[in-house]
């Protein structure tokens, strides 16, 4: 789906859980990626060193949110950011609207999220949605940019 837009991107994988959509944004030619997860620690260390990537990821094991104020604190700016929250916890939103501030007018965010999440506000305030799959009645994937005035 994303193509040549991986390739030479700094990425970005919130809720980032085994690590494999950074992992495979690395393999298809990724310059560096930041994982982010408060309780997998072990599994993303493990999986980054199987694939040897350890010197082109940095691992954090916070909150979600603490680690997009901490990036944004520190004026990083990412390619492509992954974001796949639990579902139906009304993450997805919250992590998109906060990442708009790691983003410029080039990068892209893509959510999984449930397919009933964004049905009232479609797009994050900071956000314009650009394309939405939908996958049965369970999951959809939305693919944003940033809005600027």
């Amino acid at each position: 789906m994303l193509g040549t837009k991986v390739i030479d991107a700094a990425v970005l994988d919130l809720f980032a859980g085994t690590g494999a959509l950074a992992l495979e944004a690395l393999s298809r030619g990724a310059t560096f990626a930041v994982l982010v997860d408060n309780k997998t620690r072990r599994t993303i260390t493990a999986n980054v060193q199987l694939t040897h990537f350890a010197d082109r990821t940095e691992i954090l094991a916070t909150d979600v949110f603490s680690a997009i104020k901490h990036l944004t604190r520190n004026e990083r700016i990412f390619d492509l950011i992954f974001c796949d929250p639990p579902y139906g916890k009304q993450l997805a939103e919250r992590a998109a609207n906060m990442s708009s501030a790691l983003m410029d007018k080039n990068s892209l965010l893509i959510v999984e999220h449930g397919a009933k999440e964004f049905a009232e506000n479609p797009a994050p305030t900071k956000l314009n949605c650009i394309r939405r799959i939908s996958y049965g009645n369970t999951t959809a994937i939305s693919l944003f940019q940033k809005v600027y005035d």
